[in-house]
């Protein structure tokens, strides 16, 4: 009899003890923060990295989830419709395609960060105060000073190449700006549509057919996943890519200027952190945009792979020099 009562307070005791590790998991994966990332590639990479690492420091005790939408607008879709079934706290979005995953979700607060332009993408209704429950940081870039880099690098220039997916909504927005600014620099924009990475040696290639003087790539997601292939394919033609994001200088681009985007990341996070500690709500926060433009440039592309001079002037003013 004894050793039926042992048995059976041990079964107990395992019972308890599996039941407790279920409730462990369950409170491990029931995240009160959630990430979506359009696609991996080193700028939004970096941005979610300045995210997580001011998270780490200012609001540990919330659970946080990572999700990837790999680039793709239905995936995105799908997951957002999941993510806001399971109801977390906050919902992170980065780049523009992971925000209007959410747009059906009126209830959950969501951060956007590295979206564009976020009241053409439907997210909000202005800049000052977005009055909806979405709220964040826009990498808006101004197009002028772009074109006038390319310009000042490259005088001759008269032919410039932009890569750009139709399907997001900050690339169309961009190459509306790029098209009006060009007309003050007299260059002409030829164009090459990618709907995805697969597509991005084809258009290079059609450009430079075009015999185009260089490439620009601004903040689109498809193009900037695959800038290694572009600038591998320019170079071997000497067609030097220019760039909106300054983490791709170290993957061929020959010049950046734009925004750091871990820095974005960071200023993400201090939003995250009035809405998730309740001392904002979405409805009362305006859209910020980056705190400071830097220009970087690649002098090894330059002079190995280019054989273009670039003046002194041009380079004293540059945050980074890769020689």
């Amino acid at each position: 009899m004894k050793n039926k009562y042992y048995l059976i307070l041990v079964l107990s005791f395992a019972v308890i003890f599996k039941l407790f590790q279920l409730f462990k998991t369950f409170k491990k994966n029931n995240n009160d923060v959630v990430i979506l990332q359009v696609v991996e590639h080193d700028a939004l990479n970096s941005t979610r990295k300045g995210i997580e690492d001011y998270l780490r420091r200012c609001c540990s005790r919330f659970g946080t989830g990572y999700e990837n939408a790999q680039g793709n607008t239905t995936l995105a879709l799908q997951i957002g419709k999941r993510v806001t079934t399971a109801r977390p706290k906050l919902i992170v979005a980065i780049g523009t395609i992971a925000a209007q995953a959410f747009l059906k979700n009126d209830q959950i607060p969501v951060i956007f960060s590295s979206v564009t332009d976020p009241v053409s993408a439907g997210l909000i209704k202005d800049l000052k105060e977005t009055a909806t429950n979405f709220a964040g940081v826009s990498n808006m870039i101004n197009i002028e000073p772009q074109l006038k880099l390319i310009v000042d690098i490259l005088p001759q220039a008269k032919k410039i190449g932009v890569i750009y997916n139709s399907t997001e909504a900050n690339s169309m927005e961009i190459l509306r700006r790029v098209k009006e600014s060009a007309k003050d620099f007299n260059l002409e924009i030829l164009e090459a549509v990618i709907s995805s990475s697969n597509d991005v040696i084809v258009a290079t290639q059609s450009l430079i057919h075009k015999q185009i003087d260089a490439i620009f790539v601004s903040n689109d997601n498809t193009a900037l996943s695959s800038i290694r292939g572009i600038t591998k394919i320019a170079s071997s033609f000497m067609v030097p890519v220019f760039c909106s994001d300054v983490d791709t200088i170290k993957n061929g681009v020959l010049a950046a200027f734009g925004p750091d985007q871990y820095k974005i990341g960071i200023q993400t996070g201090k939003i995250i952190e009035k809405v998730l500690l309740g001392k904002k709500t979405t409805y009362e926060l305006p859209v910020e945009f980056p705190e400071k433009i830097e220009l970087k440039i690649n002098m090894k592309v330059a002079a190995k792979n280019l054989k273009i001079k670039i003046d002194k002037s041009i380079v004293s003013v540059a945050s980074e020099v890769i020689e």
